[in-house]
Formats: structure tokens, C-alpha cells, sequence
């Protein structure tokens, strides 16, 4: 399955440059539990928010369907700008750290520190990532919705694998209905295409071989 690049180097420069002049937003102290906490964003003053540590799940307001997982480093709300609306709230994992500066202030900053090169970057990668969303899930078949979410997973850090449902990491991201998503996995199971052991998504294998 096609995969993209994460800019590392872009998202690294672009944190370093912006924490010094960001708000902490969560945890206040260094070792607090974030998970489940969300964050909203103010329709009247844009920000971007600066994962320092940890993930998030971008949730879309209108019904809470998680649009996207983000991990460290990670800046969230660059392509904000005004009249735009504001479609989702930020849901914080684990021991996550979140800074946030208004986004005309971030926006200045990358025009005085030369940063627009990995500004370029970090938008591109984002708008890449959720072309490859769509094509994940606007697909006719539940089998292959299902399918393309067990090799999402699969690329996902172990650690964030080994605390996840697979039946509720694909039930929060897609429309399908549980028992939907449910029956698919246990059809892969027994075909030996995917190996699921206490929820947790522990390998998959010939995902995409037709019958």
C-alpha cells in the first residue's frame, strides 16, 4: 500500500521556532493524563496548535467521526484562515503535550524566520494524508473500507496499536456499523489474512491477494 513520508525535519523546525512564543495548553504539569481530553477551537480566533508529545484525534464536530490520527511532531490548524469555519475538535492521547499560538501570529513568524519552505511542506503532507483518507474509505465495497483500515493501523506506532480496539479504531473513522465491521474481521480471521489477540491488531498478511 502506497505510503507518505512524514517531514520530520519540516515539522521539527517549524515547532522549534514556534513553542517560544506559544501558550501550554495541556497538561499544566509534565506527567498528567491527557487522553480523552479535547480541545476546541474558537471560531472567532483562529489558532494552530503544536503537538510537542504524544497523538491526537482530529474529530469532526458535526458527529465526533475521528477524520484523522496525528503523532508528535505535529502542527495542527495551518490552513486556517478567516470565514473558513472551524470542522473539528482536537482529542488528546496519552501523556500528550499541546502549545497554541493564534494563527496571525504563527503566520508572521514563518514569514519572519524564513519558514515558509516547511510551512509548504507540513500543508502538503497534511493535504496528502487526507487524499489517501478518501481513498481509504469512499470505497464500494465494506470489505475494502475494512482492508485499507487494518493496513492504516498496521502503520501506526506499536505502542498506539497495542492500547487500540481494531472493531473501535475502524467503527470511530468509517460510517460502517459495528456488527458490519465485525462480521468483515472475523471472515479475515478465519481466512488467516488477519491476526487480532485481545482486540489488539497484531499482524496482517496477503490483506489485498484476491481470493
Amino acid at each position: 500500500m502506497f505510503k507518505i513520508e512524514k517531514p520530520y525535519a519540516a515539522f521539527n523546525r517549524l515547532l522549534n521556532n514556534l513553542i517560544p512564543h506559544a501558550e501550554k495548553v495541556i497538561p499544566k504539569q509534565q506527567k498528567n493524563v491527557t487522553k480523552g481530553i479535547r480541545v476546541e477551537n474558537d471560531p472567532d480566533f483562529f489558532k494552530v496548535f503544536l503537538l510537542e508529545r504524544g497523538s491526537a484525534n482530529l474529530c469532526r464536530l458535526e458527529d465526533g467521526l475521528i477524520i484523522s490520527t496525528v503523532f508528535s511532531p505535529y502542527v495542527i490548524g495551518l490552513s486556517f484562515y478567516p470565514a473558513a469555519g472551524v470542522h473539528y475538535s482536537i482529542e488528546l492521547g496519552p501523556y500528550s503535550c499541546l502549545y497554541q499560538l493564534s494563527r496571525t501570529r504563527a503566520q508572521n513568524l514563518i514569514n519572519k524566520l524564513g519558514l515558509q519552505k516547511e510551512y509548504i511542506n507540513a500543508v502538503s503532507y497534511k493535504m496528502s494524508l487526507l487524499y489517501l483518507r478518501d481513498s481509504y474509505i469512499l470505497k464500494n465495497k465494506s470489505e475494502d473500507i475494512v482492508k485499507n483500515m487494518l493496513a492504516h493501523l498496521m502503520e501506526f506506532p506499536e505502542d498506539f496499536r497495542a492500547n487500540t480496539s481494531v472493531l473501535k479504531f475502524i467503527e470511530q473513522r468509517t460510517t460502517l456499523s459495528r456488527s458490519c465491521i465485525q462480521r468483515i474481521l472475523l471472515n479475515l480471521r478465519d481466512q488467516d489474512r488477519v491476526s487480532i489477540i485481545n482486540a489488539r491488531l497484531v499482524h496482517i498478511r496477503n490483506l489485498f491477494v484476491p481470493n
